[in-house]
């Protein structure tokens, strides 16, 4: 079940079509990429007393860097 913020994003991307569509799907990706990334350096930052999550997001935050950097370097080479 997607929240709202989400509905909203698939609802936009749902009547785009071309470049528009790809601009803003790529624009959406980057954003949920950052946050993601800003909620495991914080979560890492704050000291979780759970040693599972810490290891989790320990082993996840650099897949999601460089899943970013995946998608910025997808959106600069888009004519």
């Amino acid at each position: 079940r997607l929240d709202a913020t989400h509905r909203a994003t698939l609802e936009t991307l749902e009547v785009m079509e071309g470049r528009a569509f790809d601009a803003a799907y790529l624009g959406a990706v980057q954003q949920d990429h950052e946050r993601s990334i800003a909620m495991f350096e914080t979560a890492l930052e704050d000291g979780l007393d759970d040693p599972a999550l810490v290891a989790c997001a320990g082993r996840t935050l650099p897949t999601w860097r460089s899943h970013l950097v995946q998608v910025a370097q997808t959106g600069s080479a888009s004519p």
